[in-house]
């Protein structure tokens, strides 16, 4: 009988990205004076990115959610509009640096909790 425990995940497996997002800033070649776009090595690709699923759209989260498939599928959308090899300027959206946290192991006095039920007693 044949394990599959050591073979790779294919969910991983993806298509070379049409559509990206390139973060960058524009700049004035200073060669020919014309603006460029001076874009980071690596760019976000829109074609495997999917939407989240919503579970309480009427909630302020389902709602945040909604809005950020709409802005997946507005983005797709514009992608497919544009001809192979050309970019479009996108003044709205905005970037943002993060770092991540530190893990946090929680601390507190379990007994104190109000959910906690004790199953071994």
């Amino acid at each position: 009988m044949r394990s599959y425990r050591n073979t790779p995940a294919q969910e991983n497996v993806f298509e070379p990205a049409e559509y990206w997002i390139n973060v960058g800033i524009y700049i004035e070649n200073p060669t020919t004076g014309e603006e460029q776009f001076l874009n980071l090595s690596r760019g976000i690709p829109l074609d495997n990115l999917e939407e989240e699923i919503v579970t309480r759209p009427d909630t302020e989260y389902g709602q945040m959610v909604l809005a950020r498939n709409q802005m997946l599928k507005d983005l797709k959308a514009a992608g497919k509009q544009l001809e192979k090899g050309t970019s479009k300027k996108l003044p709205k959206l905005s970037v943002e640096l993060r770092r991540k946290r530190d893990s946090v192991v929680e601390t507190a006095d379990i007994s104190k909790n109000m959910f906690y039920r004790n199953i071994l007693e």
